[in-house]
């Protein structure tokens, strides 16, 4: 069993195909009020340009869409802007 020791990165936890493709509206997720709801569905184009607005220059070079959003996870994570990072899809 993996265990958190005190200096590991707590976002580790979050480093994961399935929680990229939460936030770039690929996958579903249980709601009290529905079944199910989704994030909006987010283009490469639009993943770039939050990219850019949070300071992380990124251009359409035929990545996959979760490849920004970790791309941006890194960023946040060396910036100390986890919460910025979050702030940009809710």
């Amino acid at each position: 069993m993996t265990t958190v020791h005190e200096n590991d990165n707590p976002y580790e936890l979050l480093r994961d195909k399935h929680f990229y493709a939460l936030l770039d509206g690929d996958s579903s997720f249980p709601t009290a009020c529905s079944n199910e709801d989704r994030m909006p569905y987010l283009t490469g184009s639009k993943l770039c340009e939050l990219s850019r607005n949070f300071g992380l220059p990124a251009q359409g070079s035929g990545n996959s869409r979760w490849v920004y959003i970790e791309d941006m996870f890194d960023y946040a994570i060396e910036q100390s802007r986890f919460s910025d990072f979050l702030g940009l899809f809710f």
